[in-house]
């Protein structure tokens, strides 16, 4: 796996509890803050992470990278997440 993906998905993991933890705390109903996330399309595990966020009540938004090889995963995802605010991005590596 190569570096970046290994950083990005230890921040995911990393953010995921602390914002979850806001959120239990937050029963008021207020939108307190809004988190996207990123490179949706990029790998598998990217693509289940940012599902399983918004499922959770945590994620709002998403960024799609088209060019990448898990992008036709991505879009089958967010099919059936229709409440899911995506924007598509155009790079990759």
């Amino acid at each position: 796996m190569k570096k970046t993906v290994k950083k990005a998905l230890l921040i995911f993991v990393i953010a995921l509890p602390i914002l979850a933890i806001y959120f239990i705390h937050n029963r008021t109903g207020q939108i307190r803050l809004i988190v996207r996330g990123d490179d949706m399309g990029f790998s598998h595990a990217v693509n289940l992470g940012c599902v399983k966020a918004y499922q959770e009540g945590i994620l709002t938004a998403v960024e799609v990278m088209v060019p990448c090889d898990y992008f036709l995963e991505a879009v089958e995802m967010l099919k059936e997440n229709p409440g899911l605010d995506m924007r598509i991005s155009g790079c990759c590596q």
